[in-house]
């Protein structure tokens, strides 16, 4: 007889592979959602995914799932017991299922295939030992939070400065520096830093998510983006760098029309013989119209990029997906965001003034301020109720 094996999970993911990027990677193999999937990787027990196969298909179902990041072994069987089951049965096994219900799972295992999508344990509870930590959890639609989250948010950003603030002013000191560096390149350094920004703030994003857990941040966070879902990230620099560019045309089409209205509206010769500081009131209004224009289009580009790095390099999202998820949190707590921006350039100017080096410190705690909007927005229980997220700890 053939030897016979199943596949088990260990409960624990390969060295380097982050939890988000093995959860992402298994959750779209195998058709099942994310959620589902980070339930089961990240309980830290062990699972039988594919149940009582053969020795090449147990090896294929390893090489999948190691693939992914995964730490499987494969556990021999011994002969097939005896069809019999001395234990007494539920009289109610025999019975129908209501009507909607599903019929229970007769411990086949998992079919890991995308023509039938697994249920690995999905609709089992978390193990009781297991309490789920902020980062365990999936973003859910949109909460409105009150106008003071925006205090909240700044005051959650110093809460992550202070747990290691060395690495915090040298990763946001090195993503200034880098940025400023690779835009005097000529020609392509504008477009580059545009796209690398994402890229940067998506890492910083990752260590704040690794500082909830008890984890340090590190130097190398800062390029963690450079390695992790790095194409999406750099599709919202393009995204924003396009928006930019058409707002930008229809600027300019709208203040060179609006230009030659005018001028044209005068009479012949006013404008060839007249002071500049004459000409200048004359154009102001012509000018007003494209101004509010470019500020009604930016401001909405600006909502979809705020928190779309966090979404794209922590929970695994489209860059798209992300950017619209942002405008709608944007969207739905304006007044906290307005007290935020209130804060954070008062924070801005203070900083500035002794020789822009208290920018060391608020720059580090408006980058981390803005991972504690994403949790506070997108998140149920948030940083405001997670164990990790007393301010005093």
């Amino acid at each position: 007889m053939d030897p016979r094996f199943n596949v088990v999970y260990c409960g624990e993911l390969q060295p380097q592979v982050r939890a988000q990027a093995a959860v992402t990677g298994f959750a779209a193999r195998f058709g099942i959602p994310e959620d589902r999937a980070r339930r089961l990787l990240l309980d830290g027990q062990e699972h039988v995914l594919k149940r009582d196969v053969d020795a090449e298909t147990a090896e294929a179902f390893r090489g999948a799932l190691e693939e992914i990041g995964l730490v499987v072994r494969l556990v021999a069987l011994g002969p097939r017991p005896l069809d019999l089951e001395l234990v007494p049965k539920d009289p109610r096994a025999h019975e129908a299922p209501p009507a909607g219900a599903l019929a229970p799972r007769q411990g086949a295992g998992v079919i890991l295939t995308k023509a039938t999508p697994p249920l690995p344990n999905s609709d089992d509870p978390p193990h009781p030992g297991h309490a789920p930590t902020p980062a365990d959890t999936a973003p859910t639609a949109p909460h409105a939070r009150g106008p003071r989250a925006g205090w909240d948010w700044i005051v959650r950003g110093f809460w992550h400065f202070k747990r290691d603030p060395w690495p915090w002013i040298g990763a946001v000191l090195l993503l200034y520096v880098l940025t400023i560096a690779v835009g005097l390149v000529p020609l392509v350094g504008g477009i580059a830093s545009t796209l690398l920004g994402p890229m940067f703030t998506g890492g910083l994003m990752i260590g704040a998510q690794d500082q909830e857990r008890g984890e340090p941040l590190r130097l190398e966070h800062l390029f963690a983006g450079l390695y992790e879902r790095a194409g999406q990230l750099a599709l919202i620099g393009v995204i924003y760098l396009v928006g930019g560019l058409v707002i930008a045309l229809i600027v300019g089409l709208l203040m060179s029309g609006s230009l030659f209205v005018t001028a044209a509206s005068l009479p012949p010769g006013t404008v060839a013989g007249a002071d500049p500081g004459q000409v200048l009131p004359m154009i102001t209004p012509a000018l007003l119209l494209p101004l509010l224009v470019a500020m009604l289009l930016a401001i909405p580009l600006a909502m979809a990029l705020f928190l779309a790095p966090p979404l794209v390099a922590i929970d695994g999202m489209k860059a798209v997906a992300a950017m619209r998820l942002s405008f709608r949190g944007c969207l739905k707590n304006i007044l906290p965001l307005l007290l935020y921006g209130l804060i954070a350039t008062a924070l801005l100017v203070i900083g500035s003034l002794p020789l822009l080096l208290g920018l060391l410190v608020v720059m580090p705690i408006l980058m981390a301020s803005l991972y504690a909007a994403y949790r506070d927005i997108y998140f149920d229980t948030g940083w405001r109720t997670a164990e990790a997220g007393g301010l005093d700890s």
